[in-house]
């Protein structure tokens, strides 16, 4: 993987010819194959306390950074260039500050005022970070850290609700880099002990086969139901999407697969790109990483991580559901049958029995997450040395020595490359954390929220969820969550929600802003695949997705669907919501055995909303309107011709 991104990023219009003791990429790699090692070392054993750990993380995460993205390349490595005068003094000095903070953290601990030279290096670290962040990121983070300090730093001179009792340059300087409250706070420690590990791990998972195997059983299990490419595809992208941690990344990981494949069966450019996209950013919302959010959630609310895979699992599989169903019936409408189902079984197994081996890793991972109760980072050791085992033992059996070594070698720096845009935006979003942390604002923010919305919580809502969109668009998934944890979700607490539900709900939100126009970077990714508009394959794409922007409604107003409440009350909700995405899905696609006229879509729309809404009579009534119209429409298609057909059928091999 890493070797394909190195590869892409030299590809100007004129190469330039370094010496090979010059070239950024030989120092990248070697950079990187380090920071890997040290990352797998400390998830084996831990010896480090959080201070130093963060600090060597946030060190060498800012020198590889500066070797693979120069100044004026924003966002786009280019490895092959010489380092020039500027990036190496970048790098030695974020190498200074790494060694200067790993021996003086003990010092730091203990100080109650910095020292001058202290805070001389807070600040020269804070420049760094937002360089380093300007150029993996782009400028929106930059730009809200560098306001957050000036907030901070003058914020007492401004009026009414904004204005803060003051700080001095000692304050600012101790939040935001010589304690755990801001670049190196949760964020960075929650980056450096759990994300940068499952990242490594998915590299490897890919260079062993898996995503490739998943993408296959997917097709093989549902391919011979009536839009099955479309379906395999959206479950396949589910299941890598949560270990990747990237909705963006993960579009372009399985994109290049899936989407040719959903053309190919008749679905065209539009919507094969809209239900990739769809897919791909809601696997972030996927247990058991939901692409590391789940550690950053538990590290913030301070509860066990298992609880947050409990409460992320049925809202999960709520949106894939959707996403099926909508799939479903848009191929009902357009007339796209399955594949035929004849050797289905056989061919599974001859699936299972030649490729089956490459999900030993992912399964070990699982089994100790979930299963042994292992700590997250442990499991994810576990799950790269079972990955790079797995690549050992095929090199052996094929005796291909060579590419043993080279794997390891791809794996490890590939999963650290991903990682680099991670750390700069959680170092960045620690700046604003640790500059609300010195003025209060988060708690204003919250506070003005709540006034906007007056006593009306179904306001409250609708302003966050419009906060968290715009938020989640020009910042990565992670640092959104980050920014959006601190700013809105304790609105949403102090108006009553559970502390779990206020989290999910903006963190679900700042994840389909991935999809959501005018800015929608997963599906924009999903159409220069299909060779389709960016816009319309966005707009398509929250068309398939609705159910998700539903879900968070469903969740605040039924709590059980995030495991809080009694057996009986989870699987009661559970139910009413899965009718209610159910009636959704059809409404929207104009489609329920056959095509319905405009009336039937509005009547069932509104039994759609009365399924997800709290109370069980209304979920009764919900469910008789949704019977109803599907009794009318069976006896309506059972007395037509059968049409035909418009679509293909995709034959399994």
């Amino acid at each position: 993987m890493v070797a394909c991104e190195l590869s892409a990023g030299t590809r100007d219009s004129v190469e330039e010819e370094v010496p090979r003791w010059l070239s950024r990429k030989v120092w990248a790699l070697i950079l990187m194959a380090f920071m890997a090692a040290f990352h797998i070392y400390m998830g084996a054993t831990a010896p480090l306390p959080s201070l130093q750990q963060r600090s060597v993380h946030l060190s060498l995460g800012l020198m590889a950074v500066f070797l693979l993205y120069p100044p004026r390349s924003m966002s786009r490595p280019t490895p092959n260039r010489k380092i020039n005068v500027l990036d190496g003094v970048l790098v030695l000095v974020s190498a200074f500050i790494g060694v200067a903070m790993y021996s003086e953290s003990n010092t730091l601990l203990r100080q109650i005022s910095p020292e001058a030279w202290h805070v001389v290096m807070a600040g020269i670290a804070t420049v760094l970070v937002l360089e380093g962040a300007r150029r993996t990121t782009g400028l929106v983070l930059p730009l809200l850290g560098l306001i957050a300090i000036l907030y901070a730093s003058f914020g007492q001179y401004l009026g009414g609700l904004f204005q803060h009792s003051g700080s001095t340059i000692e304050q600012i300087a101790g939040n935001l880099f010589l304690s755990t409250e801001g670049i190196l706070g949760i964020a960075l420690g929650v980056s450096a002990t759990y994300v940068i590990l499952f990242v490594i791990f998915g590299s490897f998972l890919q260079l062993c086969g898996t995503g490739d195997l998943m993408l296959k059983l997917s097709g093989l299990l549902v391919g011979h139901f009536r839009g099955g490419q479309a379906k395999g595809a959206t479950i396949a992208s589910g299941l890598f999407g949560s270990i990747s941690g990237s909705q963006v990344g993960n579009v372009a990981s399985t994109g290049p697969v899936t989407i040719p494949l959903m053309k190919s069966s008749g679905f065209n450019g539009k919507t094969a790109g809209a239900v990739e996209a769809a897919a791909s950013s809601g696997g972030m919302l996927m247990p058991p990483v939901m692409g590391a959010a789940a550690f950053l959630m538990a590290e913030i609310l301070q509860i066990p991580y298992i609880e947050i895979v409990r409460a992320a699992l049925l809202p999960a599989i709520l949106y894939y559901v959707a996403i099926l169903f909508t799939i479903d019936f848009r191929a009902g409408r357009i007339g796209i049958r399955g594949s035929k189902s004849e050797g289905v079984r056989a061919a599974l197994t001859r699936l299972l029995l030649k490729q089956g081996y490459q999900l030993v890793p992912l399964a070990l991972l699982i089994y100790l997450l979930v299963g042994a109760g292992s700590s997250p980072a442990r499991a994810a050791f576990w799950g790269i040395v079972g990955a790079g085992g797995l690549i050992l033992v095929v090199g052996i059996v094929t005796r291909d020595w060579k590419s043993i070594g080279r794997l390891w070698l791809e794996g490890a720096t590939s999963g650290v490359q991903a990682t680099l845009v991670i750390i700069m935006a959680c170092a960045a979003a620690g700046i604003v954390m640790g500059m609300m942390g010195v003025t209060g604002l988060g708690f204003r923010l919250s506070f003005i929220l709540t006034e906007l919305a007056g006593s009306s919580t179904v306001a409250l809502l609708l302003l966050t969820m419009l906060a968290s969109i715009i938020l989640g668009m020009s910042l990565p998934a992670v640092a959104a969550y980050l920014v959006l944890a601190v700013t809105i979700a304790p609105a949403l607490i102090n108006m009553g929600l559970e502390p779990i539900a206020a989290h999910m709900y903006v963190f679900y939100f700042g994840i389909l802003s991935a999809i959501t126009p005018p800015v929608a970077l997963a599906a924009f990714t999903a159409a220069g695949i299909s060779g389709e508009s960016p816009h319309k394959t966005s707009f398509e794409a929250v068309r398939f997705a609705l159910a998700g922007f539903l879900i968070p409604f469903m969740f605040v107003y039924r709590p059980a669907l995030l495991m809080i409440g009694t057996p009986g009350e989870v699987v009661l909700s559970f139910i009413f919501c899965l009718f209610g995405i159910y009636a959704l899905a059809a409404a929207v696609e104009g489609y329920l055995f056959t095509p319905m006229p405009n009336w039937q879509r509005i009547v069932l729309l509104a039994g759609a909303v009365a399924l997800v809404a709290p109370g069980v009579l209304s979920g009764f009534a919900g469910l008789v309107v949704l019977a109803l119209i599907g009794f009318v429409n069976r006896r309506a298609q059972l007395h037509q011709p059968e049409p035909e057909e418009t679509g293909k059928a995709v034959v399994v091999k």
